[in-house]
Formats: structure tokens, C-alpha cells, sequence
């Protein structure tokens, strides 16, 4: 398997990098079928995807190639924000990434899509098992970033 290393210093250079992933690789979807679900059986594949983090001190991104492949793995919420956002790249929806906090200090430790949909924006994120499309968030802390 083919993997690059980068050196990531900041969360503006991550999510940098999760951006040129989909526009890199949003054809995968395409390849793999996954582009012509629907939106809730998209959702839906991506959050029976197990939840699992990096390990300590590593940020992962990866293909949704990658992604789909190993995701009898477990994947975290970076990459299936990746998934999402070919979702959406590739059937030309409007889109960002929500980077937040649930933290009482307000420290960042999540990212998770949203998506333009009846004239506002969505929460999208498929990261648990027990979370569900559109769903509302108590945020201490957020700060969203366009494609």
C-alpha cells in the first residue's frame, strides 16, 4: 500500500489537507458505487464504520479508497469528515468543516461536515454509532472552514 507522510503542525494545515484529500479523491466514491446513495444511506454506511482514534502523537488522513477498504479497522472523525466531504464534492452539494469543541475549556477535539441544505446549514457528522443526520449540537466551541 502507497502512503505519504506529511508533517502537520497545526489544525489550519489539517484540515488543508482534508480538503485537498476530496478534491483529490473524490472519485473514489465514484469507483466504489458509494456516490449514488443517498444521502441518509450515505450517512448511514459512514457511521457503521467503527469509531476508533489515531494513535497518540499521529494524525491519520487517508483516501476514501483507503477508508472503505480498512474500515473493518475503525476510522475517526477526520476521516469519515473526509468520506463526507467527496460525498458532497462529488454530487455538487454545498459543504464545510465544523471544527468544535464540547470541552468546558473550549479546547478543539472534533471535526465533523455540515451541509447546505432548505436555505441552512446541517450538521452531518456520522463519527458514533448512535448519532443521526441533521442533528443538533451543544458546542463551548467552534470554528468553521469553507472548501
Amino acid at each position: 500500500m502507497f502512503y505519504e507522510e506529511q508533517i502537520l503542525k497545526n489544525k489550519e494545515q489539517t484540515i488543508a489537507a482534508m480538503f485537498q484529500y476530496c478534491r483529490d479523491f473524490a472519485a473514489d466514491l465514484a469507483e466504489l458505487g458509494l456516490d449514488k446513495l443517498g444521502l441518509y444511506d450515505f450517512f448511514d454506511f459512514v457511521r457503521a464504520i467503527p469509531y476508533r482514534l489515531d494513535r497518540e502523537g499521529r494524525e491519520v488522513l487517508a483516501r476514501p479508497r483507503h477508508i472503505v477498504k480498512f474500515k473493518s479497522l475503525g476510522m475517526d472523525c477526520k476521516k469519515k469528515s473526509i468520506l463526507c466531504g467527496c460525498y458532497f464534492l462529488i454530487n455538487n452539494y454545498q459543504w464545510r468543516f465544523c471544527v468544535s469543541s464540547t470541552r468546558p475549556d473550549g479546547e478543539y477535539h472534533h471535526i465533523f461536515p455540515q451541509v447546505f441544505l432548505n436555505d441552512r446549514w446541517l450538521n452531518f457528522d456520522a463519527t458514533y454509532k448512535h448519532f443521526y443526520p441533521f442533528q443538533s449540537k451543544k458546542l463551548t466551541a467552534a470554528k468553521i472552514f469553507y472548501p
